[in-house]
């Protein structure tokens, strides 16, 4: 099935659905959105301190500081 023809059959589920199950389609596509956008930048952090790319608490500390100046 192509994108075009599943995006036109949720329409028509949602269009024809009462709205309590498109309330919780909604949250149900809002909380993996969520997730998934969470596990992204989960997995972005492992990677950068995989990477030696971390800062340590001093470090954070001084550069806020230089912020401020």
């Amino acid at each position: 099935m192509s994108t075009i023809e599943i995006k036109n059959e949720l329409h028509q589920i949602i269009d024809n659905s009462n709205p309590t199950i498109v309330q919780n389609f909604y949250d149900m596509i809002k909380g993996f959105l969520k997730n998934s956008e969470e596990s992204t930048m989960i997995l972005e952090s492992e990677d950068d301190i995989n990477s030696s790319k971390i800062h340590s608490q001093d470090d954070v500390v001084k550069i806020i500081k230089s912020w401020k100046e």
